[in-house]
């Protein structure tokens, strides 16, 4: 018996959005990180020192120019992600008179020593969930082929028992006259093995077992379809025009502290967060 993963159709749970940022209304940055079940499971914070601003208690970084000009960045902690993975916001706005293209290799990562951290691509977050969904699949597959063989065997029961009786047995000679008489009791056991089969009651365990396997393999195709949503909410390579917003997430790897740095149109800006 063959079992296969749902075919599901993706549609991105949240589009990409357009925010002021010389406004300050971050309140779609905050429903990105909001996304986010894991969120309480790891507390990300700015550390001291760098210019915030807070939308319903959550802290954004607004990375500055010395002269106090905005640089067009904006990074938020959103939560953990599984693997030992922090997940953050990003938000860039194009200030410059041109189109810029912005996404992960305009990014770099660095724990407390100035080692990098990795910043994972929505190419191989994408793929690890595909992967973890199909192995899934694939073992409530096995699970339910076992099962319907052991279904469709023959029932075997075992039987056992005692026996006893008075016996009188007459004894001849060669030439048939009767010698005399034997007379007695006997007793012992019996044992054995019956084999049964019930086609009606293994197709009632069988249907039972189709229903398990197809509500399982639904479980699997909705939460994998629920984590690609995430996925694709993904920072990826974009051409943002001039004076436009792009807003995404990037998850990396785990550190108590991450340095970030962004590079766009000859300019640097960093901003720092501390993990627990």
């Amino acid at each position: 018996m063959t079992y296969l993963l749902p075919t599901i159709s993706l549609k991105p749970s949240i589009p990409r959005m357009k925010i002021n940022l010389e406004t300050l209304r971050f309140i779609p940055l905050i429903a990105v990180a909001g996304m986010l079940t894991a969120c309480a499971q790891l507390q990300i914070t700015p550390a001291p020192g760098q210019n915030m601003v807070f939308q319903q208690g959550k802290a954004c970084v607004i990375p500055l120019k010395q002269n106090g000009e905005k640089q067009g960045i904006g990074v938020i902690g959103a939560g953990s992600y599984e693997g030992g993975r922090a997940v953050f916001t990003v938000l860039f706005h194009n200030h410059t008179k041109s189109p810029i293209n912005f996404g992960l290799e305009n990014i770099t990562a660095t724990d407390a020593k100035g080692r990098p951290l990795r910043i994972y691509t929505p190419q191989e977050i994408t793929r690890q969930i595909r992967t973890q969904a199909a192995i899934a699949a694939m073992a409530v597959g096995l699970s339910a082929g076992c099962q319907s063989f052991a279904a469709s065997q023959p029932s075997y029961t075992t039987y056992s028992g005692s026996y006893n009786g008075y016996s009188n047995y007459n004894a001849y000679s060669a030439y048939g006259r009767p010698i005399g008489s034997l007379q007695g009791y006997q007793n012992g056991t019996v044992y054995g093995t019956a084999t049964t089969y019930n086609p009606a009651q293994a197709a009632i365990a069988n249907q039972a077992i189709q229903a398990n396997t197809m509500n399982q393999m639904n479980m699997i195709g909705n939460n994998m379809q629920g984590q690609l949503g995430i996925a694709n909410q993904m920072l990826a390579t974009t051409t943002v025009p001039p004076n436009a917003q792009y807003v995404g997430i990037i998850i990396v790897k785990q550190s108590p502290v991450t340095n970030f740095k962004f590079s766009f149109a000859g300019q640097e800006c960093t901003a720092s967060f501390l993990e627990k």
